[in-house]
């Protein structure tokens, strides 16, 4: 956020929040390309062949092994899922519709749009709720 900042020639002092200055920018927060890539990281191993190691390791599990007292480690697996299921994507539709490349590349678009204007929306109101005026 400080080098957006510094490009936008804007400086802390303006008390300028991180959401106006991403507009200003012209651009979305990390989480948002982070989903974005995620989203394009699935498409590609759904499409890879089945003997390719990367798309082994997704569908895999393990068969022996141990895990740390208290609970599973969370799997990348685990987290896109979570993120699949928050966007309106069903986990069964991570094996065909990837395959059609323009219900997809549409699917994810919506998913990061709403995504970025949800998370905007609660910064924006939790800043608002800070900064309110207590007039006595």
């Amino acid at each position: 956020m400080h080098c957006l900042r510094s490009i936008a020639r804007i400086k802390r002092r303006d008390k300028v929040p991180n959401t106006d200055v991403l507009r200003i920018c012209d651009i979305t927060g990390i989480e948002a390309m982070l989903l974005q890539a995620q989203l394009c990281w699935v498409r590609h191993v759904v499409r890879m062949p089945d003997i390719k190691i990367p798309k082994q390791v997704f569908y895999g599990e393990l068969e022996a092994g141990w895990r740390l007292p208290g609970g599973p480690v969370k799997r990348y697996k685990d987290s896109l899922k979570t993120n699949l299921k928050a966007y309106g994507i069903t986990p069964r539709d991570i094996n065909t519709t990837p395959l059609q490349r323009n219900s997809w590349h549409s699917r994810c678009q919506t998913a990061v749009v709403s995504f970025e204007a949800n998370r905007t929306n609660s910064s924006e109101s939790s800043y608002n709720n800070d900064h309110e005026r207590v007039d006595l």
